[in-house]
This record gives structure tokens, sequence and C-alpha cells, in this order.
């Protein structure tokens, strides 16, 4: 599923985040799926890159060993750098996360 939607150095840093949980016995739940609520900008770069600034509602729980840490709601304005891949649109970069 990572392969689908991101490429490059964002799928790259992705992959070492999910190869770190599974080393360390942890895993993360998203209880309700990410809610873009507002897309706030949408700039062209070259043909294949477009950088979108969203506003997304998340939840997540953080478990280690079957065991829930803790839980987290977070409403974040992020930037991606978006490439064109073989027809499909694919995060390639996270350029900047604020918190609100």
């Amino acid at each position: 599923m990572l392969k689908k939607y991101t490429t490059g150095e964002y799928y790259e840093e992705r992959l070492n985040s999910v190869k770190w949980l599974e080393k360390n016995n942890e895993s993360l739940e998203f209880k309700n799926k990410i809610t873009l609520s507002d897309i706030q900008r949408f700039e062209v770069i070259k043909n294949n890159q477009v950088i979108i600034e969203v506003q997304i509602d998340e939840e997540m729980k953080t478990y280690k060993n079957g065991v829930v840490r803790k839980e987290e709601k977070f409403l974040n304005t992020k930037q991606f750098l978006l490439e064109l891949e073989k027809g499909d649109w694919k995060i390639s970069k996270g350029l900047g996360v604020e918190g609100k």
C-alpha cells in the first residue's frame, strides 16, 4: 500500500518508519480515515510535479507489544510535493507540517 501512494524520498522515509515499528514491536492504528478538510494551496511546479497544502484531521493509537501506549488526535496543515509516476500522482516529499 505504501508504494501505491508514495515514491522517492517520502517512500524511503515511510518504509524506514515501518521497519522501525516492526523491529520495536510497535504499531500504529488510525481510528478513522484521514480526512482532508481543506485544500489551501495547489501549485503546478512542472508538468509532472505539484505542491499541495491541505488540512488533515486524523486520530491515531500507538501500540507497544499489543498494548495501547497513547492516543492522539491531530489537526495539521501539511504540504506535500506530488509527482506523476506511471500515470499516478504520488507523494514524493513532505515539505512542512504545522500543528493547529
